[in-house]
């Protein structure tokens, strides 16, 4: 009889005891640009296509950037980061092989 009166006292330490888990961090939110500011994640679409203005200014505009540059081999560029402007690169034969910002 005794033991039966300390039974849910045990119970009641022992899951005192016990270990919460941990907390998990969120997600992090998507990230947030300014007006203007460039996404070239959005403009990817144009890797591998041929080079021309209407493509330039689609990338552009899904990638919410003021501004394209197409990049041709040889070509002289300022190094300057632009965080508005759309940079892609094209090769010799006119395709595309990289969308970035700056």
């Amino acid at each position: 009889m005794k033991f039966a009166c300390l039974a849910p006292a045990a119970l009641a330490l022992v899951a005192g005891c016990t270990v919460p888990p941990p907390d998990v961090p969120e997600a992090p939110p998507p990230p947030v640009f300014a007006p203007g500011e460039c996404d070239a994640q959005a403009a990817q679409f144009a890797v591998g296509q041929p080079y021309n203005n209407p493509l330039g200014e689609q990338a552009r505009s899904r990638a919410r950037a003021e501004r394209v540059r197409p990049l041709h081999p040889g070509q002289v560029v300022t190094m300057e980061f632009d965080a508005r402007r759309l940079s892609i690169d094209v090769d010799a034969s006119g395709k595309v092989v990289a969308v970035r910002c700056g």
